[in-house]
């Protein structure tokens, strides 16, 4: 019968947790590509009966990442608000937004 140190122990869950994170790694590089699939669709369905342009695309896009710069703040701490929740993260006041995204 094979003994195994606890350092064996450390090492194969060490080891297990490296795979399962290089899984979930795999696993979200796949949901990005499909992502990108769909909005690249629908944007290929919206650009010609709409009247759009792939640069007036880019500069939207550029407008978007310039806003993430300079998030809102919360009216009660001041603190910066993630744009994915309705609550403050740092004191939890609930912020009513304007925008669907």
């Amino acid at each position: 019968m094979a003994r195994f140190s606890k350092g064996n122990d450390k090492q194969e869950q060490d080891e297990f947790d490296l795979q399962r994170v290089r899984n979930e790694n795999e696993r979200l590089k796949e949901r990005v590509d499909y992502l990108s699939r769909v909005v690249e669709g629908m944007w290929t369905l919206l650009r010609d009966p709409v009247g759009l342009s792939d640069a007036r695309l880019m500069e939207e896009v550029k407008r978007l990442k310039e806003e993430e710069k300079s998030p809102e703040q919360c009216p009660m701490c001041d603190r910066p608000l993630s744009l994915r929740t309705n609550a403050c993260n740092y004191c939890g006041t609930r912020v009513e937004r304007s925008r669907v995204f």
